[in-house]
């Protein structure tokens, strides 16, 4: 009720101005205009309707809104009856009929062309005594809270030959006017409510006209992501948004963060129908208002940022908490860096309550901005809201380096548990001869090429005979032997469609295809070990990354969308750098998969700033680059290699201490590749029990055989 109080006495302000600077800034038909019946001059005026009772709210109320809404632009006809006190009507010189015939200009456009051509134009009579009555007419007019205009003598109006498409807008309070039907916003009022705490509280019903063309999926809103105090210090923005209504029904908007802005836009591409539609958005903004030492400045734009839309009529209503005023306040229209100030009439409707109005429309591309100036002692200063301020401003940067610094912490943590009590290895050394030997050397090589055969030999895949020192492997029936995939792969590799083939350079490209599959296999057997051994920090340190993401999206003006682009980021950089630190077989290829790399990084960098900023994106980049350097710093010193080495020397000395009855035993056929990977064959020499078994002596020859034909 206050507010709407409020617009009514700001109307009456501005219905009661002496000075006329622009055109109206409302279209009716005024065909549905009363005149009166008696004729009288154009330069008397006759109050014809009484002044509402000034101690009646409703009766002053609508009063002011008939004043308020009869505005209208009409063509002179024979029983026009310039002296109505209800309307505004402007008389147009013919000048103004020739500017309707420009080409490539719509009605609409014509319209407002000539009202800011009213701003300039001399309006100046070498009629002393006209200019007299006009002054008149503007004083008696302005007494029942009517502006009159006359801006060109009675016979000097020509009858105007072209109709304006329209359709009926219904104001907020309910009356109905005409309005030209090209896509514009036809009324836009702006309630600013600013709080004790801070926050402006903003209430806005816009009005539009769409006809299926910029406002096809509905009427977005645009907000500068950042403000700026009086050291001209930047500073991030809270937008809240409460609700949106279109034609009083509730419709879902979403916040989003793009550039500088944030877009207050529908949840859904719903397509609208050509027509009238009364939008009522309700939010709040914080960290916009920063008190300086002498004073605290509003700059706020009414109209939001640059349209490509007429605003024929654009207000606002800007009160301030009790006991404060404003020290002073300027309202500005344009674009860019041409802005004006005579377009706007402002008024102070108490002292703690400001009404802006613009005079003439608000054109394509430009907006409309008030400074206001207030005491610098507006807010009440507490803890909450300076953390609140630091949180939104710098919560970001703030979360991206705690969680650079917890993993870092994590890191040193493991490192110094490790260096102090030494793990136990979790794992049995129930590796393969070919895994084991692989893990003592560091690489794959010829002895764990011959234990991996002696391994195929042990489960009955194939057998290795020798021929006047000639070397052979015969494949044999594999149906009923228990072979794992990469075996099957190996010995596919191996023999092809062949059942025999010759250790010799004829099928050295099989045994080389053969070996890789075997090496491949054995590394990514140690890498996963290597994993299951440091699994604890490499999860601690992502979930930490995760968290890092989750705090940074919950401070952000749309969680989801934040969070999926900054997962889809991270993911992106994991990828990238695993790239970096990947040794490549060609060292051509790896440098150009490099160098892609760095340019992709570059370009992730580049487009997760424009939502989380600089210093937050090279933060996250450089935790990703961190755990990787870290886990391999861990996997070093933590030592799943050196724990294994432990583990398989004391195998060896397992082997080499019962080597006698092993020997002797059914378990030297399975220990055979063991046994010659860990070269302790002196300790088993061939006997009676294993001479059937026994291909030591042959593996021996085997690999002295692969060295000759490489």
């Amino acid at each position: 009720m206050q507010k709407l109080f409020f617009t009514i006495c700001f109307i009456l302000f501005f219905f009661a101005s002496e000075q006329i600077n622009a055109d109206v800034v409302s279209l009716a038909d005024p065909r549905q205009i009363t005149t009166t019946t008696n004729a009288k001059q154009p330069n008397d005026v006759i109050v014809t309707e009484s002044l509402p009772n000034p101690y009646n709210q409703e009766e002053v109320r609508e009063f002011f809104k008939q004043r308020f809404e009869n505005a209208a632009r009409s063509e002179k006809e024979k029983d026009f009856d310039i002296t109505k006190s209800s309307s505004v009507n402007v008389l147009y010189t013919p000048e103004y009929y020739e500017k309707q015939k420009e080409a490539n200009k719509t009605t609409f456009e014509k319209i407002y062309d000539e009202a800011i051509a009213a701003l300039h134009k001399d309006q100046s009579s070498p009629d002393s005594s006209l200019n007299a009555n006009i002054s008149e007419q503007q004083a008696e007019s302005a007494e029942v809270a009517t502006r009159f205009f006359t801006l060109a003598p009675k016979q000097a109006l020509q009858p105007q030959q072209e109709t304006i498409p329209s359709v009926a807008v219904t104001l907020p309070s309910g009356r109905k006017i005409l309005a030209p039907t090209d896509e514009h916003i036809p009324y836009l009022l702006s309630y600013i409510d600013v709080q004790s705490n801070g926050y402006l509280k903003i209430e806005e019903t816009i009005i539009i006209v769409a006809d299926g063309k910029k406002f096809k999926y509905g009427f977005p809103r645009y907000f500068p992501k950042y403000s700026y105090d009086e050291k001209g210090k930047k500073h991030h923005i809270e937008l809240l948004l409460n609700s949106v209504e279109v034609n009083g029904t509730n419709v879902p908007y979403i916040l989003e963060e793009i550039g500088n802005d944030i877009i207050m836009k529908p949840q859904y591409n719903q397509e609208f129908e050509p027509g009238v539609y009364t939008y009522k958005f309700n939010y709040m903004i914080n960290n916009k208002l920063h008190p300086g030492k002498d004073f605290t400045l509003l700059n706020w734009n009414i109209t939001g940022s640059p349209l490509n839309a007429f605003i024929t009529s654009a207000n606002a209503i800007i009160s301030l908490p009790e006991g404060h005023t404003f020290t002073d306040a300027k309202t500005f229209i344009g674009r860019k860096n041409k802005y004006s100030d005579n377009r706007v009439n402002q008024f102070l409707l108490s002292k703690n309550v400001l009404a802006v109005s613009a005079v003439t429309p608000v054109l394509n591309m430009e907006n409309m901005n008030i400074l206001a100036v207030m005491n610098s002692n507006l807010f009440i200063k507490d803890f909450d809201k300076t953390f609140s301020h630091f949180i939104t401003d710098w919560g970001k940067i703030f979360y991206a380096g705690l969680g650079l610094f917890v993993i870092f912490l994590s890191f040193l943590i493991s490192l110094l548990t490790l260096k102090t009590n030494q793990q136990k290895n979790k794992y049995n050394p129930s590796y393969n001869g070919s895994l084991m030997r692989s893990i003592l050397v560091g690489k794959y090589d010829r002895i764990s090429f011959v234990a991996q055969i002696l391994e195929l030999y042990r489960k009955g895949a194939l057998d290795i005979t020798a021929e006047n020192g000639r070397i052979f492997l015969v494949k044999k029936n594999t149906k009923d032997t228990k072979l794992t995939k990469v075996e099957k792969k190996g010995l596919k590799a191996l023999f092809g469609k062949l059942s025999l083939i010759e250790i010799n350079k004829t099928f050295n490209l099989k045994i080389k295809k053969a070996s890789k599959i075997f090496e491949r296999f054995s590394l990514k057997q140690i890498h996963k070990y290597k994993l299951k051994h440091n699994i604890g920090y490499l999860i601690f340190s992502l979930a930490m990354l995760l968290i890092t993401i989750v705090a940074i999206s919950l401070i952000s003006v749309n969680f989801a969308q934040s969070f999926i682009i900054l997962f889809l980021v991270v993911t992106l950089v994991i990828f990238y750098v695993w790239i970096l630190r990947h040794k490549f077989k060609k060292r051509i290829v790896g440098l150009i998969f490099k160098v892609l790399s760095i340019i992709a990084l570059i370009f992730i960098w580049l487009f997760s700033s424009i939502y989380i900023g600089n210093i937050t994106s090279i933060l996250l980049i450089i935790s990703v680059c961190i755990i990787f350097e870290f886990t391999k710093i861990f996997t070093e010193q933590n030592s799943f290699v050196n724990d294994a080495k432990n583990a398989i020397s004391k195998y060896k000395e397992y082997l080499t201490t019962n080597s006698e009855a092993i020997n002797l035993s059914r378990d030297f056929i399975n220990q055979q590749a063991n046994i010659y990977a860990l070269n302790i064959m002196e300790y088993y020499p061939e006997n009676l029990s294993n001479k059937a078994v026994y291909k030591l002596g042959i593996a021996d020859m085997l690999k002295k055989a692969l060295i000759a034909i490489e």
